[in-house]
């Protein structure tokens, strides 16, 4: 079924704070991925999975479309780990991949096709939404939101509580209106 398969660990160095440095760590390692095959959209799918606590996810994916030699349709996704944020990480050939992306190039043999299929499995719980805005891409932070729908702020109050004991979160400002 698989002709060839490549794959390339890309560090993602989210241990350098500054993000223009970072993201030109993350281009060169971006420009160091060796295809040691012809791949193409008709044959090939390029899969992606990358340490989604990393903070260097929009960088990665924006690099990724810049350089790629060849037109393959990208899918994958983030590890998260567990809700308390300590680590995220990719098991590899027997190694655990921390702050680090892996990009694989599956191409299949002639005789096989393949059709990429998008879903939702989400289903919202409650009413209750909100407008971000204005947010993060770097560190995940919402700035600024919005709630169109009244709500009771009491309500709203104990749910962000618990929410934020929960996951661990300490807030520095958080603004009621």
């Amino acid at each position: 079924m698989i002709e060839n398969l490549c794959t390339n660990k890309i560090k993602l160095f989210s241990d350098i704070k500054d993000y223009t440095e970072r993201k030109k760590l993350i281009e060169k390692e971006v420009l160091f991925i060796n295809i040691p095959f012809e791949a193409h959209c008709i044959n090939t799918l390029y899969y992606l999975i990358y340490d989604g606590l990393s903070q260097s996810e929009s960088s990665l994916l924006e690099l990724l479309y810049k350089h790629n030699p060849y037109p393959c349709a990208l899918v994958g996704g983030g590890s998260s780990g567990n809700m308390d944020f300590s680590g995220a990480f990719i098991f590899y050939n027997g190694e655990i991949l921390k702050n680090q992306a892996l990009s694989i190039h599956v191409q299949f043999k002639p005789k096989y096709r393949f059709n990429l299929m998008k879903s939702q499995n989400f289903n919202p719980q409650s009413n209750i939404t909100f407008t971000i805005l204005d947010v993060s891409l770097y560190d995940k932070t919402v700035r600024e939101l919005i709630n169109k729908k009244p709500f009771r702020l009491k309500l709203y109050v104990i749910i962000l509580t618990a929410l934020l004991k929960n996951l661990k979160i300490k807030c520095k400002n958080i603004l009621l209106l």
